[in-house]
């Protein structure tokens, strides 16, 4: 192994001639992933983009970072680092400058990756680490508002610093790595793991490299065993202190089993991604060979990435087991993809010595053969936590393969990965022709990877494209139509809140998100306005010349646009509501998400006329001719008064109508209906899945009927 280093007789031009390959490879890359993220037209991983967004914004306008007009300090140093891009008067630009700004950032994680691998090889070889760390499935996310591609360059800066202080401990050296690890986790909570491992790489190269060694190598039996039952006793009271002071590690401790799976899977996302190979290689590098030197640098950079493996994928266990009994079981690949400049420099190693243990090449193999069989492989297109597993909906597209086939073909890769990595000993004196399979893998494996990340990006900009295509045009229409003035936005009956959040994040007018029935959603502060009198006036009106509503909600104002079932309200103060329907999903059903012996909706008439009137209401299953569902239906309308929770109730029932409503039916219902405000509510008992009663089917929501009512004086 050889180390080119710059000589003190070398000129600048000469070391800008040198570098002039590694300055083209970013010039490159970061083109094509600014193309790419020209592709992307509009935000769809909700609701992180719309909460930096929120968070950015606010420190542009105000110089304080906030969510809808509530100060918040946790989003760390990205909503910092985007703020002055929101300067732009023009939406479309300021999105457009932050895609950019992201690809920049993501892809100059090439230079410390580079100047890492420089340490132990070649340039050739750490030109192909560098390239080989900037060209991964996790680049999808250099087109997203996240604090991804920043913590991803924080963190392959980590790994050089690191590195670089452990192997020559200058004051330098050493307090460029404390600020790194200082930095990192205001970057992003994750890297919290940066000091962690920065301590932890001290702790292995001192027992494996320094002192440490000699003095485990020189002490008696029953010393070693001490320093065995120390070392135990330590890591024991750490995890107990990171447990009685995290909820998350505290959680994930009590499912082991979970904490497992979190890890296996991230890994064989990870695996996939990369193509095998950078994952077998590298992994099978974190115990050097006794034919390469035990030079500082190889110790430092063993230390760091041992102490990365580590952390990372126990951040990647505890995390993901959180998540999973919180909210979901995910693959977060998305968390472990930092440890891809690392391995990179491994495999690239290997390139430049060919050097690698036989029995640790077993184990990683064996490890990743163990994760790729764990995780599990949904090939309906992209991921949005684990983008590596991406490219097998492609392959299973364009070949026609099974699962069971892409399988054979994932581990045909593995065995591929273990007979290169053997390749230079079985081949002994041949050694040119190793050299040329081994630098022929790793190529290959970069193109696997670069692959993945374009099949990721493409599903991720046609998801974009598709979601476009369901918003308001033009997207800043409130703003237009108010000339930037505040506005409320106020719903009810919240399934998906997608494109609410599209419209927040297209509207920078839009400050405050409301909903009736408390289904509005974050990022920031939602509020769930009570009502305070009959005639449909609301708390908290004051302050807001126009609203946003959808669903079934009416406003005493003037409708100044609308966009499908969006209206843009002027309000006449004081803030009133016209009329209100709730338990109503948007596209007219009374239904509920979630199992319900009965369903219910129900409609609020503030500004009825004081004399007697008629209420129509229509029921009609003529969208279900599947199978026979009866349900029985109570309709009920009487005077109004406000209930317990602030909302409107019957306060003297003054009709009933029954009815059995069934598949492929549908009646309208004359009622009259008493002098001023009045309630509606209509109950059916049992609701009807349609996917139960039709497997061909895909709609699970808890049905009763399609309402329609109409209020005539």
């Amino acid at each position: 192994m050889t180390n080119e280093t710059p000589t003190p007789q070398q000129s600048f031009e000469d070391r800008l001639l040198a570098a002039a390959p590694l300055l083209f490879a970013f010039l490159v890359v970061s083109s094509l992933y600014v193309w790419q993220a020209s592709k992307h037209p509009t935000p769809w991983l909700f609701s992180d983009e719309l909460e930096y967004a929120q968070i950015s914004r606010a420190i542009a306008d105000t110089g304080t970072p906030a969510r809808r007009g509530v100060e918040y300090w946790g989003a760390g140093l990205f909503p910092w680092l985007i703020a002055p891009f929101w300067w732009f008067d023009n939406l479309q630009t300021a999105y457009s400058a932050v895609k950019t700004f992201n690809v920049l950032m993501m892809t100059a994680a090439i230079f410390p990756t580079y100047g890492l691998a420089r340490m132990l090889m070649p340039r050739p070889y750490a030109l192909i680490a560098g390239v080989g760390a900037v060209l991964a499935p996790s680049f999808i996310y250099t087109a997203m508002v996240m604090q991804e591609p920043v913590a991803y360059l924080a963190v392959a800066g980590s790994f050089y610093l690191g590195a670089r202080a452990l192997a020559s401990p200058t004051r330098w050296s050493i307090l460029a790595a404390v600020a790194v690890s200082v930095v990192a986790p205001f970057v992003r909570d994750q890297l919290i793991v940066v000091p962690a491992l920065m301590i932890a790489a001290i702790g292995v190269q001192y027992t494996c490299f320094g002192k440490g060694r000699a003095r485990l190598e020189a002490a008696s039996t029953s010393r070693r065993i001490g320093m065995a039952v120390g070392a135990v006793t330590v890591s024991t009271l750490a995890l107990l202190i990171a447990r009685s002071g995290s909820a998350e590690v505290a959680l994930a401790f009590e499912r082991p089993g979970t904490m497992l799976d979190q890890a296996l899977w991230a890994w064989g996302a990870l695996a996939i991604g990369l193509g095998i190979f950078p994952v077998v290689i590298g992994l099978g590098m974190l115990a050097p060979t006794s034919t390469l030197p035990r030079t500082p640098r190889l110790a430092a950079f063993t230390s760091v990435f041992v102490a990365s493996v580590v952390l990372f994928t126990a951040y990647v266990a505890i995390k993901g087991t959180y998540q999973a009994a919180t909210f979901e079981p995910r693959i977060t690949e998305r968390n472990l993809a930092y440890l891809t400049p690392i391995l990179m420099i491994a495999v690239a190693l290997f390139a430049a010595t060919r050097a690698i243990r036989p029995w640790t090449l077993a184990i990683a193999a064996a490890l990743t053969a163990w994760a790729i069989s764990s995780v599990p492989i949904n090939l309906a297109g992209l991921e949005g936590d684990a983008p590596g597993v991406a490219i097998l909906s492609r392959i299973k597209e364009d070949y026609d393969l099974s699962l069971d086939g892409i399988n054979q073909l994932l581990y045909a890769l593995l065995a591929v990965s273990v007979l290169v990595g053997l390749a230079p000993a079985l081949l002994g004196r041949r050694r040119r022709v190793a050299a040329w399979i081994v630098v022929a893998a790793v190529i290959l494996s970069i193109g696997w990877s670069a692959r993945a990340e374009t099949v990721a990006a493409k599903y991720s900009n046609d998801f974009s494209a598709l979601f476009l295509d369901g918003l308001p045009k033009p997207l800043s229409w409130v703003d237009e139509a108010t000339g930037g003035k505040p506005v409320v936005y106020i719903s009810q009956k919240i399934a998906d809140p997608n494109d609410g959040w599209s419209m927040e994040f297209w509207n920078r007018g839009i400050r405050e998100v409301w909903s009736l029935d408390g289904t509005a959603r974050g990022p920031g502060p939602v509020l769930t306005p009570n009502l305070i009198a009959t005639d449909g006036r609301l708390v908290d009106g004051v302050g807001y010349e126009y609203a946003v509503i959808n669903n079934g909600l009416s406003l005493v104002g003037t409708k100044v646009t609308e966009h499908g079932l969006l209206q843009l309200i002027q309000i006449d103060q004081p803030l009133r509501l016209k009329e209100s329907l709730g338990g109503v999903f948007d596209d007219g059903w009374i239904g509920s998400v979630g199992p319900a012996e009965t369903v219910i909706a129900d409609y609020n008439r503030f500004d009825a006329s004081s004399r007697p009137g008629t209420v129509f209401v229509t029921l009609s299953r003529k969208a279900f001719c599947g199978p026979r569902a009866p349900g029985r239906v109570l309709i009920e309308v009487g005077t109004m008064a406000l209930g317990q929770q602030k909302n409107g109730v019957i306060d003297k029932v003054t009709s009933r109508n029954g009815w059995v409503v069934d598949s492929c039916a549908e009646r309208t219902f004359p009622i009259p209906t008493p002098g001023g405000p009045f309630h509606v509510k209509v109950s059916i008992t049992p609701p009807f899945q349609p996917a139960v009663l039709d497997p061909r089917g895909f709609e699970r929501r808890y049905l009763g009927a399609q309402l329609g009512i109409i209020s005539e004086p």
